[in-house]
């Protein structure tokens, strides 16, 4: 279903009751990929909720074809409406458009086309929008009690289950949520880190230039979920654009616009307050951005006013 840097997803059924799994096969040749994959196995097993994917069984073992490597095997459940960015690609070429950066999903989606993208209707409306979002970021508050920031939160990172809700997935480049940079040697491996794996369009500014002294916390994941809001109503992180790529010059001052009256490509409008919370989660000062419980609590009160 899809292949990332040094992983590869399976659909899979039960040899009795053909029921579908989403298999995934990581083949690990360097002693860091290993620990990545032991992280992602210990992440996963600490984490208990519905909008975070479950980790159903697991193994490893020796590589028997390339020696000193080790494979793992993560067993999910399947997803047969893919992610939000599957949604996000079939609407926007059903509109005409192109959308962002994406890539391959990396556990349990089902591949381009689900979600509800098809004939010409934006599979996320402001409601529908922010019921995913706010699942998205129920997951990653999930993740923060267990002490851990996802780092690389965007559509692509968000299935969409039978009920249309988000479920939080790929946490394979999870880090601690608080990270104390001590010196210049710190700071140029942690965004060394963040090359590998923090996707560009949804990475904050803090994680573009780190210097000594500072403090990194878990509201990386809120300015992630700030684009990704962006994206699930206009198709595209605020700061990525079709002609530039990424915008890193927007990132580091925060600075970006929504279309024309807030509409998308697809004729899709979103309201003042629905744009106003985006707005306030992408501040480029990390310390003044607001933590996921205050956003879960503003996010509750925009759905309100648009489900009336």
């Amino acid at each position: 279903m899809a292949e990332g840097g040094f992983s590869k997803v399976y659909l899979v059924r039960d040899a009795a009751t053909r029921q579908p799994f989403a298999l995934k096969q990581m083949l690990c040749q360097e002693k860091d990929a290993i620990r990545e994959a032991y992280k992602e196995v210990e992440v996963l097993r600490a984490i208990d909720h519905r909008c975070v994917v479950a980790l159903l069984e697991h193994a490893s073992a020796a590589s028997r074809t390339h020696p000193g490597a080790r494979e793992f095997l993560l067993l999910f459940p399947f997803y047969a409406r893919g992610t939000a960015w599957d949604a996000i690609v079939a609407a926007t070429a059903a509109a005409g458009g192109g959308g962002g950066g994406g890539g391959a999903s990396a556990d349990g989606g089902g591949g381009s086309g689900g979600g509800g993208g098809g004939g010409g209707a934006w599979p996320f409306p402001e409601a529908a929008a922010l019921r995913v979002f706010g699942d998205a970021c129920a997951g990653c508050a999930a993740l923060h009690r267990a002490g851990w920031a996802h780092r690389d939160m965007k559509p692509l990172n968000v299935l969409i289950d039978e009920r249309g809700g988000g479920v939080v997935m790929d946490v394979g480049s999870a880090a601690p949520c608080r990270r104390e940079v001590t010196s210049r040697q710190d700071a140029l491996l942690l965004e060394d880190e963040a090359n590998v794996h923090c996707s560009a369009p949804y990475r904050p500014p803090e994680l573009m230039h780190i210097n000594p002294g500072m403090v990194l916390d878990e509201r990386v994941d809120v300015w992630a979920l700030g684009c990704t809001l962006y994206a699930l109503a206009f198709g595209r992180s605020p700061f990525e654009s079709p002609r530039d790529g990424v915008l890193k010059l927007g990132i580091i001052n925060g600075r970006f616009d929504f279309p024309r009256g807030n509409r998308n490509a697809a004729g899709c409008a979103y309201s003042a307050p629905f744009c106003g919370l985006i707005s306030w989660m992408l501040n480029p000062d990390h310390t003044q951005r607001p933590h996921l419980p205050q956003v879960l609590e503003r996010a509750a009160r925009v759905l309100d006013a648009a489900e009336r």
